[in-house]
């Protein structure tokens, strides 16, 4: 028997967390779950959804934690309503805790179960928010053991204890693969050294590039891409980073890529990945970065050589010396010399490329990630 499920996005944009959405979605058995997703605006997730041949809705979110609106809020459950209503959904799933209040809302107005993931560490203040305005989820998912460990004394404090379970994030092993006859041979070629995210200050873009500008001072030959856009309309933080790659006087080494829908292609072109996220950045809701990211163990299925910030979490896709090299975030100094020792030695990037690649393919595999979804929800559903 298929359940109709409705996943609720938070952004159109085809950040980490809707990428993962995505993966699900264009796997799951539809003899089991019949997927609907509902997003705020016209975008490249619904460009998307269309090529998997999935159902989309647009309904205009109203519930940002710092300008709560009432009456947008109202406008915004009653669309809500009218989906599960009109499609007969069995079960709200919103896509990260920034969805939760109008979803989950709505999901009690028509006595439909909801549940909620986990992706991005939330301050106990939106917490209290969210507990005091809306149900208690049925179920939350975190994407990584971390998180889960991390967020329950929060989710507890708000009265949401022994809701929370991981599913860790998991890649398509097919899809993001080594390319065939790979040449680390530097005499012919720039090292050419990655940064792959969504342009965000939290990410660390601009440690990036000062990394960058270390390892030029080392005699390193090599490139620098940045593969990743502003989510910001305007652009100002990109700006900030063209201009403070100008100022390091990189512009003749750094590129960048801007969105890109080829990553696998990115990846298979890259020698190193660098990944220099911070862990605190803001006080108060924001906080620090739990689990790891898609971008990591997206290299590691690709054969590239991982360097990354020791966060909480990250230490679950990558061992120290031997699936990837873990740095105390925020020193570049440490970072810049991984890379330049990756450069100057062969061996360890070859042995480093083949355990990540080995790890991920036996540990964070998307079809048994898409399997273990399924299964969970489904559990839910027949339970009611």
């Amino acid at each position: 028997m298929s359940h109709s499920v409705l996943f609720v996005a938070v952004s159109s944009s085809v950040g980490g967390g809707n990428r993962s959405l995505l993966s699900i979605l264009e796997r799951l058995d539809r003899a089991l779950i019949a997927p609907v997703v509902v997003c705020p605006s016209h975008g490249r997730l619904t460009e998307l959804l269309d090529a998997i041949n999935v159902e989309w809705h647009v309904v205009r979110r109203a519930t940002a934690f710092s300008k709560f609106k009432p009456f947008g809020l109202l406008r915004e459950v009653a669309q809500y309503a009218s989906i599960i209503r009109r499609r007969r959904i069995d079960l709200v799933h919103a896509n990260d805790l920034t969805a939760w209040m109008g979803a989950s809302i709505a999901a009690r107005l028509c006595r439909t179960l909801a549940t909620c993931h986990v992706r991005c560490d939330t301050s106990h203040e939106y917490l209290s928010y969210l507990s005091k305005w809306c149900p208690r989820p049925a179920l939350l998912i975190a994407n990584s053991e971390a998180m889960r460990s991390h967020m329950d004394g929060k989710f507890t404090d708000v009265g949401w204890r022994g809701r929370c379970t991981a599913l860790p994030n998991a890649v398509d092993t097919e899809r993001f693969t080594p390319p065939s006859g790979r040449s680390f041979d530097n005499h012919d070629r720039p090292m050419n050294i990655l940064f792959a995210s969504n342009l965000a200050p939290c990410k660390g873009p601009d440690v990036f590039l000062r990394i960058a500008a270390r390892i030029r001072s080392a005699g390193v030959a090599a490139a620098f891409q940045i593969a990743g856009e502003d989510l910001d309309s305007a652009r100002q933080y990109e700006s900030e980073l063209r201009e403070l790659s100008r100022q390091l006087q990189l512009q003749d080494c750094v590129s960048f890529l801007g969105f890109r829908d080829d990553m696998p292609e990115v990846y298979r072109s890259a020698d190193v990945l660098v990944w220099p996220a911070r862990k605190f950045l803001h006080a108060g809701r924001t906080g620090q970065s739990i689990g790891y990211p898609r971008t990591i163990i997206e290299a590691m299925a690709s054969g590239v050589s991982v360097v990354a910030s020791d966060l909480d979490g990250v230490s679950e896709a990558i061992s120290d010396e031997e699936t990837g090299m873990l740095i105390p975030d925020g020193d570049e100094a440490a970072f810049a010399e991984a890379v330049v020792r990756l450069a100057r030695d062969e061996a360890l990037r070859n042995a480093l490329a083949k355990t990540g690649r080995h790890r991920v393919v036996h540990e964070f595999s998307l079809e048994r990630h898409v399997r273990e979804f399924e299964r969970t929800l489904s559990s839910l559903l027949v339970a009611t």
